[in-house]
């Protein structure tokens, strides 16, 4: 897996205990601070996948690969 996939995941579960914890009436406090965390963890996200580096082996000229292009 790499560091990309790994860092989607992160923000993933992060922002989803953010979630749960404003609905769990954490003290504010501590929310805030998840808060401005998840305000640089996100575009850290962002561009670590935009600089993942990556090659897809298929073309324009393959067409969409659930409808393939016929004749």
């Amino acid at each position: 897996m790499t560091t990309a996939i790994k860092t989607v995941w992160l923000a993933t579960a992060f922002v989803l205990a953010f979630i749960v914890m404003v609905w769990a009436n954490i003290p504010i406090d501590f929310v805030v601070a998840m808060f401005a965390v998840g305000i640089v963890m996100v575009p850290y996200m962002l561009v670590k996948v935009l600089k993942e580096p990556f090659t897809a082996k298929k073309t324009f000229s393959n067409w969409y690969e659930d409808y393939p292009k016929q004749g």
